[in-house]
């Protein structure tokens, strides 16, 4: 009986291990900061940028990370992650050569403060489009702009618009944003696993119609009388 307990206590240490060892990122530095702060501008009309605080730059960090290893699992694939020797985030499939990269590239992070214009937009519509200027975006790569919210929860937001240098999304509320790319593989995997997702709406759907319609046939059956 000791012994069961001490595999399953062993197990559940081990699983617990294992997931804070996916997500230990290198550890940004103050310099990581300055540059990844100074990667992107925005018009004066829109607002400014300041450097993060090492400690939300490393929740940055790893709120990424999360989002790739997310994408991994949510793909219907033999695709899955892994954590290199190095702390990179790698990815290991049959189809995809052994340790090719999963880790998603930081282009800028950074403390957003809207101008008062963007404030009265967010207060009449609900919401507000801003545009960064980010050298490293190229039109075609896979963007995701990560917000910290209020509540302390990161959300990942789809940008409206991709070019070169430049990414815009939408807003509804301020404060720390991170700019980060995804790597091609990983950007494949999700278009995967959204056509996937799709078709199984799609398949839900048609089976909640054919039960409506099932009980509104059988419903009809029971309302017939025979006449004598």
């Amino acid at each position: 009986m000791k012994t069961k307990s001490f595999l399953a206590l062993t197990l559940i240490l081990t699983m617990c291990f294992g997931n804070q060892v996916a997500f230990a990122a290198p550890s940004p530095t103050a310099a990581d900061t300055t540059i990844l702060a100074n990667a992107v501008t925005v018009s004066s009309t829109s607002g400014s940028a300041t450097a993060l605080d090492l400690e939300t730059l490393t929740a940055a960090n790893n709120a990424a990370r999360e989002l790739v290893a997310n994408i991994i699992s949510s793909a219907q694939t033999t695709a899955e992650s892994t954590v290199n020797a190095d702390g990179t985030l790698v990815l290991t499939d049959e189809d995809i050569p052994l340790g090719t990269s999963a880790e998603p590239e930081l282009l800028a992070a950074f403390d957003f403060t809207p101008s008062d214009s963007v404030k009265a937009e967010i207060q009449k519509k609900g919401k507000a489009e801003v545009t960064f200027q980010v050298a490293d975006v190229k039109f075609g790569d896979n963007i995701k702009v990560l917000h910290l919210k209020k509540d302390g929860v990161w959300e990942t937001i789809d940008p409206s618009s991709v070019k070169d240098g430049e990414v815009t999304a939408s807003f509804t509320e301020f404060s720390p944003v991170v700019i980060t790319k995804i790597t091609p593989e990983v950007a494949n995997l999700e278009k995967t696993s959204k056509g996937v997702n799709f078709y199984v709406v799609v398949a839900i759907t048609l089976l909640g119609v054919a039960a409506i319609a099932l009980v509104f046939a059988l419903g009809n059956k029971k309302k017939v009388v025979k006449r004598k």
